[in-house]
């Protein structure tokens, strides 16, 4: 974003997005293929991994307190919290499977497994995904400037409701520029 073009508010990412439209439109296509990174983001798989082992260490001492009934509620629950302890144990084991993927990931992008936080990674990707979002939307709008502005100048007995910005200073040195090359400039001179 900080490397710069000749073209006013155009950046590299503006033109890698630029010929990637002309290139291969599709390959823009991840930033929408890829749209639940912003929701991603936001959770923590720590958090979740502490909540689960929260959760499955409260079944299993629900189960215990179950066992020791003497008033026959157990079999009015058993199936519920045989139930539970069943999803509890197979939400601890994609947190296992999760955590697995996260250290492919970190290794992937050369980080530390111990240091990586994959809702960091996520909030980049997102991040980014917005900025060529972004980038493609202005360049869009550059390019339809460009084409009104092209139209203007083949057709310059138009007229046009909105000047664009600079446009007369360039008529003006136009103007002067052939006023000099043909010598009818003439030069006043104040004597003062």
């Amino acid at each position: 974003m900080d490397t710069q073009a000749n073209k006013p508010n155009m950046t590299f990412l503006h033109y890698v997005v630029e010929v990637t439209m002309t290139q291969n439109k599709e390959c823009l296509a991840f930033t929408n293929q890829l749209s639940d990174v912003t929701t991603v983001s936001r959770i923590s798989v720590d958090n979740v991994e502490s909540e689960v082992k929260k959760l499955s260490a409260d079944v299993k001492r629900l189960r215990a307190q179950l066992l020791q009934d003497t008033d026959n509620i157990a079999s009015h629950f058993s199936g519920f919290v045989d139930d539970a302890v069943m999803k509890v144990d197979d939400l601890a084991q994609k947190i296992f499977n999760c955590k697995k993927v996260t250290t492919r990931l970190a290794q992937y992008f050369c980080e530390d497994p111990n240091k990586f936080q994959p809702e960091e990674c996520f909030s980049l990707l997102a991040d980014f995904f917005l900025k060529v979002k972004k980038a493609v939307k202005e360049n869009e709008e550059r390019q339809k400037r460009e084409e009104k502005a092209a139209q203007r100048a083949t057709n310059p007995g138009k007229k046009n409701p909105k000047p664009v910005p600079g446009a007369q200073e360039l008529t003006l040195v136009e103007m002067l520029m052939k006023e000099i090359s043909t010598g009818g400039f003439k030069l006043r001179r104040n004597v003062g």
